[in-house]
């Protein structure tokens, strides 16, 4: 049912990389062709094209060897119908529907907790992000293999970024400020919430989504963590983002810029849990989806929640998945500001 590994040969992996890319951008028909071969040629491309999506907001779908006509054809038909963006929207619910049928991908890096439901076969898998509970009640989630390491003892409150995606929701306490180093650069805050990404060439990504971070430059990347900081180079509020690099002195102040909402919910996706289930009736999936949103889906009659859906979707995806419902299962599907109800045709 699992599998978990990720370390694909280096060919593969970008190879799977391009091929995601250029199904989200439209292929012609050779295209399209060759995309066929690539996927049947090796058991590990379908894998490798499917771990490729999972870090994409635009494609939340996997892949499985042996669906690739189904989902060309389906996604060639809805591309006639809609505009783009609409089909962005679709692409995870749609291919949801289809996929599942010919096994199950799961990647290991995100925590999972099964929920069994109503029918031998059957099941539900809830995938988040890891979070962890600091020692003084401040919580971290980690995107992925993202690590950290924490040091409380001294006067600060001392975290290290050591690589990829965190997420912190600080606890207020104005006499330890909370201080996450990354090279020469750090971020401190006292209570606030504010996304860290840390790339492999030492690209730092700050966004702050509550309170005020101050971004300061040290001046040597390899001083003990205790030393005090100097004045923040720049300070950010809530809808912020700033830029820069960790792994030489900062010799130009970062520019801080706003970030719209669109932007905001795209870089903060990951944390939203990602759903994957397997001839799951609807009912349970909506009921868990309805949990992680102000907008809930609301049934109108038993006949609609019995509908039975496999695949991957993130559960936030509320529109896609009525608009999937809609198109694939001929659902009456009313849309409200603050509820979408669903309904069987007849």
């Amino acid at each position: 049912m699992t599998n978990n590994r990720t370390d694909f040969p280096d060919e593969i992996a970008a190879a799977a990389a391009r091929w995601a890319e250029r199904f989200a951008q439209g292929m012609s028909e050779p295209e399209r062709a060759e995309f066929k071969v690539w996927l049947g040629a090796d058991p590990q491309h379908s894998k490798a094209l499917a771990h490729a999506n999972l870090n994409r907001v635009d494609c939340d779908w996997a892949w499985q060897a042996g669906v690739a006509d189904v989902v060309l054809t389906r996604l060639d038909e809805r591309a006639r119908r809609r505009l783009r963006a609409r089909r962005q929207a679709l692409a995870g619910a749609g291919a949801a529907v289809l996929l599942g049928v010919s096994g199950w991908i799961w990647q290991a890096q995100h925590s999972a907790s099964s929920i069994p439901t109503g029918q031998t076969g059957s099941f539900l898998v809830v995938a988040s992000p890891r979070k962890e509970v600091l020692p003084d009640g401040s919580v971290v989630e980690l995107r992925g293999d993202a690590r950290i390491a924490s040091d409380f003892s001294g006067k600060e409150r001392a975290i290290s970024l050591l690589h990829g995606t965190a997420y912190f929701e600080v606890a207020k306490d104005p006499n330890r400020p909370f201080v996450v180093r990354m090279g020469r650069v750090a971020v401190r805050a006292v209570g606030t919430a504010f996304t860290l990404e840390l790339m492999a060439n030492h690209d730092l990504s700050v966004l702050v989504t509550e309170g005020r971070v101050g971004v300061y430059a040290l001046p040597a990347a390899d001083l003990p963590a205790t030393l005090p900081l100097q004045d923040a180079i720049v300070s950010l509020d809530a809808g912020k983002a700033v830029s820069l690099q960790t792994g030489e002195q900062l010799n130009d102040i970062p520019v801080v810029r706003p970030v719209n909402d669109a932007e905001l919910t795209s870089r903060t996706a990951w944390r939203m849990p990602r759903l994957e289930f397997s001839s799951t009736p609807l009912c349970e999936v909506v009921a868990l989806m309805n949990q992680h949103n102000a907008r809930t889906i609301i049934l109108g009659d038993n006949n609609v929640g019995q509908i039975r859906v496999s695949g991957i979707l993130s559960a936030d995806k509320l529109d896609a998945l009525a608009a999937m419902l809609e198109t694939e299962f001929h659902v009456k599907v009313e849309r409200r500001p603050e509820k979408i109800v669903l309904r069987s045709r007849g």
